[in-house]
């Protein structure tokens, strides 16, 4: 199969512009791309299952109603799903019914518990997922995360950070960063560290309404206050920022480091799009995520383990050179489409 002249419905979330990186990239490959946002409502009440309530509130199902269940009755060679935020059954059966023959695929870059996606999994004709140990429980095909078509070179030697990482805010990320801030500061280490603050984290914890009610009790929500004036700019953090770093820029900050830290959900067990980027541009990475040993591509020369609580950085090992050099090319965005497609990959740089 090739995609020229396929018409493609693209469901995926909107994230840092990957989800721009995509369309283009199978559009450079012939294809006629229709896009629609795959939402997340983590906010929605979906524990009201009442007829009514889900017929007339229900975020989550009104957009599925207004913006995907009238797109399923067109005409698609290939429908890929990336996670199932905004998901209903009804959608892949009124593409078979329109589309006989439609190929409908799955992939996801988030992990499963938590969602109870699997639920949904006899719908899709492909499923791939981007963690090993969660590819093994459930009996899906395993591929990691891509990186971008376009990797910079640089020499290690003449990087000028030693240590950065780019992210979004979560609370164990910023006492981490915090943690090292200052052991970096001691031993006169470069580092560059950017957390990006959402307007929409945590709405229904970080409120108003909230806040006027916790701050009654401090004693029995220490932190809170200091989140809630960061979240609603009254508060200034030198790691925390409102605006996100591009992909250009981020690969820009790894291009200048020496090293990258990946600081993944304490819950995640597959890498993170930072990790295979890092790797693909020949950085050393430093992780808290112990299931990364299960990875194809891990290699103690490049991945090093260190504990969330107390993170210790071996400056030796980050210095030593490399005796190999990982061939990440396969999860470069063209090839890894290709593979969830099943067409050829190319073995160019």
């Amino acid at each position: 199969m090739t995609l020229a002249h396929k018409n493609i419905l693209l469901i995926i979330q909107r994230f840092y512009g990957y989800e721009n990186l995509i369309k283009e990239q199978l559009e450079n490959d012939g294809a006629t791309i229709t896009f629609i946002e795959n939402k997340a409502f983590r906010n929605d009440p979906v524990t009201r299952n009442t007829k009514w309530y889900l017929t007339f509130l229900c975020k989550k199902n009104n957009y599925i109603k207004h913006h995907l269940l009238p797109t399923s009755s067109k005409r698609f060679d290939v429908c890929l799903f990336i996670n199932l935020f905004s998901f209903h059954p009804e959608v892949i059966k009124n593409l078979r019914k329109q589309n006989p023959s439609i190929v409908c695929i799955l992939y996801l870059w988030d992990n499963i518990k938590g969602y109870r996606w699997e639920q949904y999994f006899k719908y899709f004709d492909k499923i791939y997922s981007f963690d090993p140990v969660e590819s093994k429980k459930f009996g899906i095909v395993y591929l990691p995360n891509f990186y971008p078509p376009i990797v910079p070179k640089n020499d290690n030697r003449s990087a000028k950070f030693d240590f950065s990482f780019v992210g979004s805010l979560q609370v164990h990320r910023l006492k981490i960063l915090d943690q090292l801030l200052l052991k970096l500061q001691q031993q006169n280490k470069s580092y560059f560290f950017y957390l990006y603050l959402h307007p929409n984290y945590n709405r229904l914890k970080y409120n108003k309404l909230v806040y006027s009610l916790v701050k009654l009790f401090p004693a029995q929500f220490k932190g809170y206050k200091f989140l809630y004036m960061l979240i609603t700019k009254r508060n200034k953090h030198v790691l925390v920022h409102h605006q996100p770093l591009t992909i250009s820029e981020s690969v820009h900050i790894m291009v200048n480091s020496r090293s990258i830290l990946d600081l993944p959900f304490p819950s995640q067990t597959g890498s993170t799009q930072r990790v295979i980027q890092a790797l693909a541009l020949n950085k050393k990475v430093i992780t808290t995520n112990e299931a990364v040993v299960q990875e194809s591509f891990y290699s103690p020369e490049y991945i090093k383990v260190v504990s969330a609580v107390d993170p210790v950085i071996d400056w030796d090992w980050i210095s030593q050179d490399f005796t190999i050099r990982l061939n990440m090319n396969y999860l470069r965005l063209d090839n890894w489409l290709h593979q969830i497609l099943d067409l050829k990959i190319s073995d160019k740089p």
